[in-house]
């Protein structure tokens, strides 16, 4: 029994491996990810209306969706 330690400190033996490959097999090639998909705005009231906001992710509801047309600059 170890007294004062939580844990008894322990000694690895043994070396390193260093043929060890930290991958699994592959192609050996990279393929980049494709970039996120672009937000689309609406630009007529009834794009909104109807459920239609449901169409605009960046909308939390039909009303959001007509503040953002009723702010857009003439």
């Amino acid at each position: 029994m170890h007294r004062g330690r939580a844990h008894p400190r322990r000694v690895l033996n043994g070396g390193f491996d260093s043929s060890a490959k930290p991958f699994g097999p592959g192609t050996g090639t990279f393929t980049r990810p494709s970039p996120p998909a672009q937000l689309v705005y609406p630009t007529r009231v009834d794009q909104c209306e109807n459920g239609g906001w449901q169409s605009y992710p960046q909308f939390a509801d039909e009303q959001e969706c007509l503040d953002y047309l009723e702010n857009l600059a003439p």
